[in-house]
């Protein structure tokens, strides 16, 4: 048995039509480091419409905008800075030679200790 075929259910409109979901993007691709609530504000302000967070973040959402949070750089601890800085010094002189060791100005103190030891 074959049942007629229902015309659409009547649905309620959309909120956003096409033409608002283009000036939404091209809104986002602008102020793309906004919050949702600024956007929201922003398009509201240009378009007239009412749209809620919920309508932006859902529309946005379907347009392949998704939130991220960048990852914070950890601090340096004290003892890994001191690392670094006594490694950059070495990088620093890896390629010096005998003869550029012998230019370097010794304190008096380093060097009564040197003669001492030796």
């Amino acid at each position: 048995v074959l049942l007629p075929l229902l015309p659409e259910a009547s649905e309620r409109p959309k909120k956003l039509t096409e033409r608002d979901k283009r000036h939404l993007k091209a809104i986002v691709t602008k102020n793309w480091r906004k919050p949702v609530e600024k956007i929201r504000e922003n398009f509201n302000e240009s378009t007239g419409n009412n749209a809620c967070r919920c309508t932006m973040q859902q529309k946005l959402y379907e347009m392949g905008y998704n939130s991220c949070t960048a990852l914070r750089n950890p601090s340096i601890s004290e003892n890994n800075r001191k690392i670094r800085i006594r490694l950059n010094w070495a990088r620093g002189r890896r390629l010096s030679t005998i003869d550029d060791c012998k230019k370097i100005i010794m304190h008096p103190f380093i060097q009564a200790r040197e003669q001492e030891i030796f």
